[in-house]
Parts: structure tokens; sequence; C-alpha cells
């Protein structure tokens, strides 16, 4: 029989509402309030691959860990990462046998707007410090404090098998497809769900999902056999089914939609009964706005139609808040619900929309401001904290600047969908923010600066906006300073200019350079909208042998060939111009979707200016051999009618030196306030070109990449802007320090040494010279590639081709790695000078003649190295399917993902090489992708794998150490702290116990503190006792 619950009284008259007396205070969720164990219902307002945002009642947000979806899917994840084959899985049937390997991504089980029912799991604090490093990660960050749990375990416990009546709503969890039908997991024990095949046909709801093994379903109970209860996921009947009784007080679960009778009227909302014996609270933001009293809309004994949105776990009796409003007794999506204008919610009110003319309508003197927006249905919602820029104790509905019936001038600042509220804020600092958000910042505009903190490798400077600006120690001005902290105070008042505004990294950067500041000439901001023959000013960003890669608004950039920087002759770019260095330049040549650009400094200067130039004098006749003269090929650029000296023309390979003065690079006297010495410049004036001697790095000559490895390097460097970090600054020292560069040698074979040296005294001029030094070096990859080189420099493509077909065939068969070296040479001339049909023949060459995976992996550097980035992806796309088994692989796909910038892409690589690799491997790959996300990605998602490595493979020290190597790099002393805690609490061997200490104490010795070194000594010296005092000893 079944018992009636405790807290059921004998039902009162119901005709008789002045029997109900009592009056309940209508209390508020927050985040205080929101303890764990309190049930909620929740709408799903972002996805990512490893959680659910969620907003909550009362304008709150949450996050749901992968982790949390039901058992049965955290166990398919388990098993994923599982590379123990003896490890049992703890599922209580064996659906993991049947269940397809392939796990889902969130977003396959998951829709934005849709509702679920979820429980507290955990609180957390100080979860506001730090950047977002990301625009739109604001949710994920304002998350962080509460952490829910989607499992019907929790959902649905304390129910029993009686609550199960048909029109009962709940939710519960794929354990197996079977022929017939689908058994759930209701996370009750007496009871066991089933969705028959015809009705989930019938239901309409998405068969992809209920296919997945752990996945969620919204279920409303048709009929109840036995401890089986025949369900249906259909989404219509759930939103509108609704209990006219209930057995249990636990049965009563956010998200229950049912009738209640109103029992008193207060300033904030109305109570309420229902089923006669329980109580409940509707707070004003959850009844729909009218100017009529509520007293006059909700008579005491009114009966109305209302949900359950969350409990009051803590109160005695229970009870719970209800809502009124229509999304929410409807269910329905209010997040791509549109108005009569086509724009959904997000897109009415974008974060930082100012809004003219909202009307104050109700005051909650501790919470905040209710406010109408003109030409819009929805309320706006100011908090008390967003009212004005000093605290503000509490409000007053009938006198003050914010009383009922003011309008005020607000910006939006945030949505809450579950209240359908639009956050509003009149605080005059958020008012005069130039932009809320990094991707409204104007590129290009000059505005009013001050300096907020001078650090070691960078500036920030305060531009009134959502995030302060960035300026790299390139741009402090338009020479470099040797002391900027001289010129920058904190608070100082400067004026800047915009460089670019990357959402995707959060980040603005911008520039104190005079000369950009000052700039009247039309701003490049992207390739498509550049025209040839702009002339504007850019930035030197790095210098190249053919030339300099100039830098101009938004991240553009364009080539300066060295033939451009000036009319006279310029051997080096580095002779002329210096990484930081702002040029005049004209565009002369735009290819937009190629992303590329040519430029040029010579033709900003007007012909009869450059008629008046200084021109080079001929150097002096010599006689010379027949052989030894330079001759001239059809298609050569004539650089004069001189005679050459030829023992220069060896040493130099080009034309001789003479006195003049370079009027196209003129120094710019007004380029610094700062006194003479603070400031390095060098005068150019009448200044002899510099001549410079330079190693001819392997593998790579006359300005063409042959090695693959070092196309990379060239392409990261290229890539940097000055904006990245300390490598220009670096740069920008090393090349104004007294204009030298120290030599650079690689180290190489012997023999190979020997004939780098002897090519360098005097280089091969013919193709006589390049014959003579192959009989003596056959093997020798680096004398065919510079071969190759010397035929590329006549525009002899096809000798080079028939050079390196000579190479291969030449070089002996155990000298695997030079013709190796010979291969790439061929792939980076055919991906450069030839078509795609000549590269794709080469390709499947070397594949054919060298180990596939290596090949591959190259040929994808070598296409993103220039820039084909579809091309290296496809490469990489064939590849996964063929070696699919290769833990490097994937890693260096997902490492290429991050670097084009796509980080969802690089992440999804994760699940998909799970499928591919061995078991064993697992653990191993999915650390190597945590390792990334610390490098390249978030630190915060490498912690989150980390965390479930470390949880379950408690044994692997190599990984504990792999995650405390990452940690240190981000200097997270008490992150790291923690995880030795976690460490030493294992049960570890005296050895393994010692290197763990030795790790710790080092880590503290060069991150942390004197505290911290003494602490750790002392953990050591406790642990050893201990573990002498239990007479424990290692086997």
């Amino acid at each position: 029989t079944r018992q009636k619950p405790a807290a059921k009284k004998p039902k009162r008259d119901t005709q008789n509402d002045n029997a109900i007396t009592d009056k309940i205070r209508v209390e508020h969720l927050n985040y205080k309030r929101a303890v764990p164990g309190l049930k909620v219902l929740a709408q799903i307002i972002q996805i990512t691959p490893i959680e659910l945002i969620v907003s909550l009642p009362e304008q709150l947000l949450a996050h749901i860990p992968i982790t949390n979806i039901s058992t049965h899917f955290t166990n398919r994840l388990d098993n994923a990462m599982n590379d123990d084959s003896d490890d049992d899985s703890d599922q209580e049937d064996d659906a993991s046998d049947k269940e397809d390997d392939s796990l889902p991504e969130l977003d396959d089980l998951f829709h934005v707007g849709s509702w679920v029912r979820a429980v507290v799991l955990h609180t957390h604090k100080d979860t506001n410090s730090g950047r977002v490093k990301k625009e739109g990660e604001e949710l994920i960050k304002a998350s962080r404090k509460l952490e829910l749990t989607l499992d019907p375990r929790s959902v649905n416990e304390g129910l029993t098998a009686k609550d199960f009546v048909k029109d009962f709503t709940t939710v519960g969890a794929v354990r197996s497809v079977e022929d017939h039908g689908y058994l759930i997991d209701l996370g009750v024990s007496d009871v066991d769900g089933f969705v028959s095949s015809k009705e989930m046909n019938k239901s309409g709801f998405d068969k992809a999902i209920a296919a997945q093994v752990g996945a969620l379903l919204p279920l409303t109970v048709t009929s109840k056999t036995n401890k089986v209860a025949n369900l249906t996921p259909n989404l219509h009947t759930f939103a509108k089914s609704y209990m006219n009784e209930a057995n249990t007080l636990e049965s009563v679960i956010p998200g229950v939609l049912l009738n209640a009778m109103v029992t008193a009227v207060l300033p904030a909302g109305l109570n309420v009964r229902f089923y006669g014996f329980f109580d409940g609270t509707i707070s004003r933001d959850h009844i729909p706005f009218e100017k009529k009293p509520l007293s006059e809309r909700f008579p005491v004994g009114k009966k109305i139609k209302a949900r359950v949105v969350f409990d009051h776990p803590t109160s005695n009796p229970k009870r719970f808040s209800l809502s009124l409003l229509p999304h929410i007794v409807h269910l329905t999506n209010s997040l791509t619900e549109e108005s009569e204008d086509g724009q959904t919610i997000s897109d009415a009110f974008a974060r930082g929309r100012v809004v003219e003319g909202v009307q104050v309508i109700m005051v909650e003197s501790e919470k905040g401001l209710f406010v109408t927006i003109p030409d819009s249905t929805l309320i706006g919602f100011i908090h008390i904290s967003q009212i004005a820029d000093d605290h503000t104790p509490s409000l007053s509905s009938s006198s003050g600047a914010t009383k009922v019936g003011s309008t005020h001038t607000a910006r939006v600042v945030g949505i809450s969908y579950v209240d359908k509220v639009v956050q509003l804020s009149i605080k005059p600092s958020v008012l005069h923010k130039t932009f809320m958000k990094v991707s409204d910042a104007q590129v290009g505009a000059v505005v009013d600066g001050t300096v907020r903190k001078m650090a070691d490798d960078r500036m920030f400077v305060s531009i009134s906006g959502s995030v302060d600006a960035i300026v790299w120690p390139v741009h402090y001005s338009d020479v470099k300073l040797k002391h900027p902290e001289k010129k920058y105070r904190p608070d100082m008042k400067v004026k800047t200019r915009i460089l670019s505004a990357e959402a995707d990294k959060n980040r603005i950067t911008a520039t104190l350079k005079k000369t950009l500041v000052k700039s009247d000439l039309p701003i490049v901001t992207s390739y498509d909208r550049s025209q040839k023959n702009t002339i504007t000013h850019a930035t030197v960003s790095s210098i190249k042998e053919k030339g300099a890669i100039l830098e101009f608004y938004n991240n553009v950039r364009a080539f300066l060939p060295v033939g451009e920087i000036s009319e006279s002759y310029t051997k080096h770019a580095q002779d002329a111009l210096h990484i930081g260095q702002v040029v005049k330049v004209v565009i002369i040549k735009v290819e937009a979707e190629e992303g590329r650009m040519m430029a040029s400094i010579r033709k900003t200067v007007p012909k009869e200016e450059r008629d008046a130039w200084v021109k080079e004098r001929k150097s002096e006749k010599k006689e010379v051999n027949e052989d030894m003269k330079v001759k001239e090929d059809e298609g050569e650029q004539v650089a004069g009618d001189e005679d050459i000296d030829i023992d220069n023309a060896i040493n130099e390979n080009s034309q001789s030196e003479s006195d003049g003065e370079a009027v196209g690079l003129q120094v710019e006297e007004e380029s610094s306030d700062e006194e003479d010495d603070d400031v390095t410049m060098e005068d150019t004036t009448n200044k002899k070109p510099k001549k410079t001697t330079k190693d001819v790095d392997s593998l790579s000559t006359g300005g063409f990449n042959w090695d693959g490895e070092n196309d990379k390097k060239d392409l990261e460097q290229e890539g940097t802007n000055s904006a990245d970090s300390d490598s220009d600054s670096d740069a920008y020292s090393d090349a104004n320090d007294d204009g030298k560069r120290k030599k650079k040698r690689k180290s190489t074979k012997h023999f190979e040494g020997d004939l780098t040296a002897t090519m360098n005294e005097k280089p091969p001029e013919s193709s006589n010279d390049f014959e003579r030094l192959l009989l003596g070096s056959p093997n020798s990859s680096y004398v065919w590639i510079q071969y190759m080189s010397f035929q590329l420099n006549l525009s002899e493509i096809d000798k080079a081709r028939e050079i390196a077909q000579r190479a291969l065939k030449t070089i002996g068969f155990r000298e695997s790695q030079e013709k190796f070296n010979v291969w790439i040479a061929l792939l980076n001339l055919e991906n450069t000078f030839g078509d795609e049909d000549t590269f794709d023949k080469t390709f499947k060459e070397a594949v054919s003649y060298n180990d596939p995976l290596t090949m591959h992996m190259k040929v994808a550097d070598i296409l993103e190295a220039s820039e084909k980035y579809d091309n290296a992806n496809e490469v990489y796309v064939k590849a996964t399917k063929k070696f699919g088994a290769h833990i490097i692989l994937w890693v260096n796909y997902a490492e290429f993902k991050f670097r084009v910038e796509d980080a969802n892409g690089a992440r999804s690589l994760l699940t998909r090489s799970l499928k591919s690799l061995d078991k064993r491997d697992h653990v191993a790959c999915i650390s190597k992708f945590a390792q990334l996300e610390f490098k390249v990605g978030d630190a915060e998602r490498g912690k989150t794998i980390f965390e479930g490595i470390i949880e379950s493979h408690p044994k692997q020290l190599d990984q504990w150490f792999v995650y405390i190597d990452m940690l240190a790099r981000t200097e997270d002393v008490a992150g790291l702290r923690n995880v030795f805690e976690k460490l030493l609490a294992l049960k570890l061997s005296t050895k393994k116990a010692k290197s763990v200490f030795k790790k710790w104490l080092t880590i503290e010795k060069e991150i942390g503190d004197e505290n911290g070194v003494r602490d750790v000594k002392q953990r050591a010296v406790a642990w050893n006792e201990q573990r002498e005092q239990h007479g424990q000893h290692d086997e």
C-alpha cells in the first residue's frame, strides 16, 4: 500500500480563501542560494566541445561539463580514454558491447535554446579573475561559478515507481537500442523506461540523437506496466502535459507544469498553493508585465497555470518557485524566436548597443530597476551595480534620479534568456566606452589614451573600451627608445592609433609612432579593398634576403622587393631598412584572393626627383678570360652598362658599390621627443652601404626556400606581426646593434662543411663550376640544390627540374637523407613554379620512394608555408585515412589547425583520432592534445583534459610530470601546488616520491617563493618519517 507523504495534510476548503493567512517571503535565486542539490530548469545558450553553457532563472549562468551528461555517456568517454584493456567498465549492463564506438559531439546531442532539467553539483568562487581570451567567451567565463549535472540519477533522485503515472514528465538516458525500441535509464532503481520504435517514429524526435547511448531524452509517461514505464519523446506532448496530482513531494521537479491557486499577493510577487498542500512563490520577474496592480490581476483564490523553475532544498517544508512567463509555460525557444522584423533577441540587442529613452516601471530597492524599451515588447533590467560608478546602497521608487517614470539612456551589457530580459547599464563609465566588443573597435581610428601599465615587453594603454590596447615595443616611437619607461609613465595621456582588432584573441593593438598617428594617407585594412597605386605608410615587420615584409593595419602585409627600396642599387634590404621603421610606399600589385600584395618605396618619389639621384660610377675595366665574362641571357634584367669587377663579382655576386645619397630613404628628424642618450638613430646620408657576408642556410639559397622545415620557420616569421610578443622587439634590437649581424652556421657532415666553406670562398658562377664540384661530391644534396637554385635564378626552371632528376639518380641508395633533401627541394620547386598537375605527380613519386607518412607531413608543411591552407588541409585529411594509427600525424594536424586559427577544428580531431589509434595510445594522444592547448590554445582546456587523465590513470607518473611542466609554463604556482598535493596523496614508492619532491623543489625555486621551498623540504622530511614510522618498505 502507498504511504501518504508526511507533508500531506487534510485539505482546506479551497472556496474559503481567507482560511489561508500565512504569507511566504518571495526569495530570489542568486549564486549564494544556488547550493548543491538545488534542482532548476535551465536553457542551453552555448555549446562548446567540452561543455554546455546554460541560462538559469534570475539572470544566473552555469556550465555543464561533458562528463555530467549521464552515467552512460561518461562511461563511453572513459572507455575512449582508457588504454588499459583489463580495466573493467562500471556500467550496470552490457550495452557498451553493442554501442557504436564513435563518440558524438555535444552539438550532435543538444541544440541551442533547448530546455533541460539540472541539479547544482558544485559552486566555485573567484571565477572572475583573468582576461577573456576570445570575444564571445564572456558567457563561458561568467558561467564558472556554478557547475550543474543533467544525469537522470541526480535529476530524478527521490522518485519511485509510484511517481511515474500517465502524463508525468521526466528525463532519461538511452541505455541501449534494441530491435523494437529504446531502453531508457530513468535513474530510478525500481522502474525502467521504454520507447517503442513506433512511438519514436510517431513523435518526430531526432532519431540520430536517440541512437546514441547516453543521450538524454525529454519524456512523457503514456502508460506503466509492472516495473516498465512506456514513454514518448514527443516535445509537444512534453511541453503541454501537466500533472493533476502529485503522489510525493519529490515528484514536483523543475519543469513540471501544474495548476496553482493564488494564496497571497505581496509587493515582491505571489504566494501560491498547488495539489492542495504544497506551497510556492512567483517573483515579479516571472509575471508578465502589465500596468494593472497585481492584486487586481491575481486576486486571492484565482487559479493559474504555472511551471516550476527551481526548488528550495534548504527550506522546511520544501518550497518551490514558479513562473508565469509565456515562453517558460509553453517551453518555447526564446533564442531563435524572431520578431516581426526577422531579428532574434541577440540580433536586436547586441552587446554594446545604446538604447535611448528606457523608462523605469518598477523599482526593487536592493536589486535594481525594471524598464520598458522603446519599440520593443521586451523588458529591460538594470542591476543596482550598473546604475552609478559609485556604490549605490539602495533605490527609491518615489524619489531620486531613478524613480518610477524616469527615463534614461542605457547600454546593453547582456541578455538573460530564461527570464527574457535585456540586461542594461546606465553607469557613466559604461556609456562613455568607445566600444564594448573588440570587433566594434574601428581599426585606423586615432584615439586618446592613457598609459595604464608598462611591462618589460609591452605597454597597456586605456582607450575607453572593453579592453586596454597593447602597444608593442617596436611601436613605442618612430625610433628605438633605450629607456621607454622614462618617456611613458602610468596615467600619462597619449595620442594613439588602433592597428588591429582581433576578436579571436580579444585583443586590440595600437601604435604611438608619430608618423602613423599623424599620417593623413589612406589606411590599408584589408586585401580586398586595397588598390594598386595607393600611396600609404607601412611599418617594416621583418627583413628577408630578397626584400622586406611590410605591415599595414589589421595584420595586412605586403612584400617589398629589394629592387624597389631605392633607385640606387641596394644589395641587402638590411642595409637600408630596419625592423620597426615607418616607410612611405606605393602598392604596385594586389592579389586579393591569395592575400598577397607588393609595394615599392622607389616609385613613391616623383620621376624628376629620381632622375636627379646619383648614379653608380663604373668600375675600372680589367682583362678577363673568355669563360669568366658575365653573360646576358634573354629575359635577364641588366643592371647597368658598366663593366663589372670580376673579383668583386665573385665575392659579392653583385655590382660594385659606390658612394651616394639614398634620397628615397630619408631619416625623419622629428622622430622622438627624448634626449639624445635615449635614442639610437642611424644616419644614412652619404654613408657607404655596409658590405656584409652571410652564410647561406643549408638547403636554402637565392631567396628560395627548399626545406619544408625552413619554409615553416619563414612563414612563422613573416606571419608574426610586430604585435606578437617579444620576437620582433628582439629582432628590432638586433637589427640596430651597430648595424651588424653575427654569422650563423649550421653544423653538418665534415666533408660537407669543407665543401660549404669552399663554395663560400669562391661561389660557383657557371654550370661548369657546379659540374666540377659534383665530380668530387656526387652524393651532396647541398651542391645539387645550390645548382638547382643557380638555374632558377636564370629562370631556367626546366633545367632545374632536370638537375633534380639527375641528383635522384646519381646519389647513392644508402644516402637516403640526401635523396630526401632533393625530393623536398623538387617539391618546393613545383609548388612555386609548377602547376597543380606537376606538383601532384612529383608528390606521388616522392611518396613511392620515401616514407609515406613523413612525406605527407612534409608536403603539408610546404603547402602551409606558401599559404595554401586548403591544400595543406586536404593532404592531412588523406593522411589521416591512410596513417591514422600514428599519433604524430594527429598532433601535427591539430597544430596546423591551431596555426590557421581553426581551434574548434583542432579540438574535434581528438575524438576522431581516438577512433583510429590503438587503445594503448589513447592516453598519450590525449596528453599531446592537452599540451597543444597549453602551448597554442586555451590553457584552461588543457587543465581540464589533464585533470581527466590523472584522475583515470593516477599511476602514470609521466603524465603527472607532463601536466606539471605545462602548468609551470603558465607560472600557475597555486595550481602546481594543488597538483603536487594530489600526487603525493597517492601511494608512491620511495624512488617515485623522491623524484616528485625533487621536481617540486626545483619548481618552487624557479617560480615559487622561499616559503614554498621551505614547505617542500618540510613535507619531504615528514613523508619519510611517516613511512619509517609505519614500517613501509619498497619491495
